[in-house]
């Protein structure tokens, strides 16, 4: 019995890595009108950030269907492997509930699913957290606990040119939304246990950076397995500044930086960078 991975196009791992990874991507859906695109398969990350500009209203996302799920689950079962699946955020989209839906109508056991509570660059990290254990040789059992664990100590640090995005897509309040109405103010932002928090705001990118890494601390004990992850929405300007202090201040060993796509990019809107790392236990 071998051990899969599967998760949700939320992490955006694209198809050609999905496969060098061997990891299986089930696409949520971004809606523009009466069109639909499958994440990642259908529209590009640069696409969907080009019709976002031209949109007259914010374009809707949608969850995977658990008949989506059912066809791997279906695949690993009659493998006779076994499978662990990590997903976007439970508070965030319905996708954790349709994966356990479709488990229910498997009837296989071996299938163990995951509340990453996270999104961004959070979910991508703890789809290759996953993989290292699978690596490793960790049953699936094993890995899915240690992946939940590790749910609880990731830390996201992000920067964005508006808070419109967020409030507009019902993940925050027009009260919280009110300090990303300024003009020149940059508010930072965070994602724990599934929720969006706000950190502060700088004035300009300068002093929004200077925060954010204020907020950071003074040194950080990241998992050594793993890299720090970087993520940008449409532009990577912001995100490369980001970087460079970064690395400039806490000299990680490794570091990963990658777009974000569709479905998160209509909730954080374009221009955002963010900052993620497993903080050892």
């Amino acid at each position: 019995m071998s051990v899969q991975i599967l998760t949700d196009s939320t992490s955006d791992i694209l198809p050609e890595e999905a496969e060098q990874k061997g990891v299986r991507v089930v696409p949520l859906l971004v809606n523009f009108g009466e069109e639909a695109f499958r994440e990642n398969v259908e529209i590009t990350h640069q696409e969907y950030f080009r019709r976002l500009a031209q949109a007259e209203s914010l374009p809707t996302t949608s969850q995977p269907t658990p008949q989506d799920f059912l066809s791997h689950f279906e695949q690993v079962r009659d493998a006779g492997d076994s499978l662990v699946c990590v997903l976007l955020a439970s508070k965030l989209s319905g996708t954790f509930q349709s994966a356990q839906l479709a488990k229910e109508l498997s009837g296989y056991d071996e299938i163990y699913i995951v509340d990453s509570q996270q999104a961004l660059c959070g979910l991508r990290m703890l789809v290759d957290f996953a993989c290292v254990l699978r690596d490793e040789g960790l049953s699936a059992r094993e890995i899915a606990e240690q992946v939940e664990s590790a749910s609880h100590r990731v830390r996201l640090f992000g920067i964005v040119n508006t808070l419109e995005y967020l409030h507009k897509g019902g993940r925050l309040p027009a009260s919280m939304a009110v300090v990303g109405t300024l003009l020149k103010v940059k508010p930072l932002i965070t994602l724990r246990e599934g929720e969006v928090g706000i950190l502060g705001k700088g004035l300009g990118v300068k002093n929004g950076l200077d925060n954010l890494l204020k907020l950071m601390g003074d040194e950080i004990h990241p998992e050594p397995r793993l890299p720090l992850y970087f993520g940008y929405t449409q532009t990577h300007n912001l995100c490369d500044q980001l970087r460079e202090r970064v690395v400039e201040k806490y000299h990680p060993a490794r570091v990963e930086q990658n777009s974000v796509g569709a479905v998160v990019g209509t909730h954080v809107g374009p221009d955002g960078a963010v900052v993620v790392y497993l903080d050892q236990e």
